[in-house]
């Protein structure tokens, strides 16, 4: 609730909704309702507004401190960490971590674990590194990659590794063939003239490079952003054709460039058995 002057000499009580958000970038230390500090959205405060109470089931449980820092709000909306635009966010002081003493007159601290917590400057910074750099953010977009990846079956069927680069850039990695896909549908293509089969061959496989980043969504919540890149990877494959067809048995020699640099990898015994 807040006042709201009509003149010099009369003012009314204006009632104005707040949704309370937790675990966000703004304030990963107000995590839930009883923490010290908690973050409103959307309220429509203004500068008059400050030290207004915030009530909730009829009682007052907190009071309006402060807007979000501008410097941050500027830095989010330059950063690209956003989803969308950004709302206007409300900091306020929690009651529930105060008391008013029935013998003294005086608040006293809540005794609550939650309401007792060392906050600084630094471990704010911490908190939010932690938020972006948090893999389980990812996992369902991870998942989705992984099955994308499975539809490479081209003459073999393919394995990935993933593997996050320092920089928070996920990167897929060929590995050991699971096995050889239905050599009758492709080996002849590997026949000469006579229709006689190769015996060594090297092949380019193409797979999809996906860019998956973390995002701040409308609550400043972090949030998995994927984009499929519509440009595709490739590596080399050399393997035996004849072998494969002929045995249900092949090498394959896996060669990939990183960073600039060739880097050759043998696998002995490709079968035709699929686990």
């Amino acid at each position: 609730w807040s006042l709201k002057n009509i003149s010099e000499t009369e003012s009314v009580l204006v009632k104005k909704n707040c949704d309370m958000v937790f675990n966000t970038y703004l304030n990963p230390y107000s995590v839930s309702s009883q923490s010290p500090m908690v973050v409103g959205k959307d309220c429509e405060y203004s500068n008059d507004d400050l030290g207004s109470p915030l009530i909730f089931d009829n009682k007052v449980v907190g009071v309006f401190s402060s807007f979000m820092n501008e410097r941050m709000r500027n830095y989010l909306i330059t950063s690209g960490l956003l989803l969308n635009s950004i709302s206007s966010f409300y900091h306020f002081t929690n009651l529930a971590c105060t008391g008013l003493s029935l013998t003294k007159d005086y608040l006293y601290s809540s005794e609550l674990p939650s309401c007792n917590i060392i906050t600084s400057v630094r471990g704010l910074d911490y908190k939010r590194s932690l938020m972006l750099r948090d893999r389980q953010t990812h996992r369902q977009s991870i998942e989705s990659y992984k099955n994308a990846l499975k539809k490479i079956n081209k003459y073999f069927h393919w394995d990935f590794s993933l593997k996050w680069d320092e920089f928070g850039k996920l990167f897929a990695k060929p590995t050991r063939p699971k096995c050889i896909n239905k050599a009758s549908d492709w080996v002849d293509e590997f026949r000469n003239w006579r229709g006689a089969i190769y015996n060594r061959v090297i092949v380019e496989v193409q797979y999809p490079q996906w860019s998956i980043k973390t995002k701040l969504d409308e609550n400043l919540k972090p949030v998995s952003s994927v984009m499929e890149n519509a440009s595709l990877l490739s590596f080399k494959a050399e393997f035996n054709p004849f072998d494969a067809f002929v045995n249900n048995t092949t090498y394959v020699k896996i060669m990939t460039e990183v960073d600039g640099q060739s880097i050759e990898e043998m696998y002995e015994g490709i079968t035709s058995f699929c686990n």
